[in-house]
């Protein structure tokens, strides 16, 4: 399945660059904002909140934008003998560059605030009982730097169509904060605590998910 998506994106992709691939510096250079969104792919913070681009086109070259993409809902995981539900937001929000070395083919980079608001559920282990439980307001903070290479194609009316072949992605810094809001039969304070904090630092690796690929981007330039 994997193998049949990653032939058709290479396909499509293909495609729009014979297509559109002798004009996209010019219509590039004629534009002087874009909106656009991310649609898919294989980065994680994309797909559970996915962003809206306002960029500003400085020339051919270079398109500098602000993003922000918001999710609210529930969540769950397992972290180091703990059990956990969240039920919250999570936003990010950050800049972004892209430098086009040539006609479509472009180096991205960025730098996202993305943050967890939720209220957690912990569970000492997955075979406790029900009753047995902990429940925190949890933040967890993540400045987070990417870097990625990708195409960007533009047609003369606006359209864009973009991917990122691969990014990689790291936390400058990650920070976490809860207060307990309420106990059920477990007596261990500093095992509560421990599960809050794991809690928080496996947010923060989903908000820093080091690897992604074929990440979609549509866009219109005008």
């Amino acid at each position: 399945m994997m193998k049949r998506f990653s032939l058709s994106l290479f396909a499509l992709a293909f495609s729009v660059n014979l297509a559109l691939a002798a004009d996209s510096a010019a219509n590039r250079s004629k534009s002087i904002l874009q909106l656009g969104t991310s649609t898919s792919g294989g980065n994680v913070s994309n797909n559970i909140a996915p962003p809206a681009t306002l960029a500003f086109h400085f020339n051919n070259k270079l398109i500098l934008g602000l993003e922000q993409g918001i999710f609210e809902g529930e969540t769950e995981g397992e972290s180091n003998g703990y059990t956990f539900e969240t039920d919250g937001e999570y936003k990010s929000q950050g800049i972004a560059a892209r430098w086009f070395t040539g006609n479509s083919f472009n180096i991205f980079l960025a730098l996202h605030q993305r943050t967890w608001d939720v209220s957690l559920t912990a569970w000492p282990d997955q075979d406790a009982s029900p009753s047995v439980f902990a429940i925190y307001d949890l933040t967890a903070k993540a400045t987070v730097a990417t870097l990625a290479i990708g195409n960007q194609w533009q047609a003369d009316w606006g359209g864009v169509f973009g991917v990122d072949w691969i990014s990689v992605a790291t936390a400058v810094s990650a920070e976490s904060s809860y207060e307990p809001k309420g106990i059920s039969g477990w007596g261990d304070a500093s095992d509560r605590e421990k599960a809050a904090r794991d809690a928080g630092d496996y947010l923060n690796l989903i908000s820093a998910a080091p690897f992604g690929a074929f990440n979609l981007y549509l866009a219109y330039s005008f």
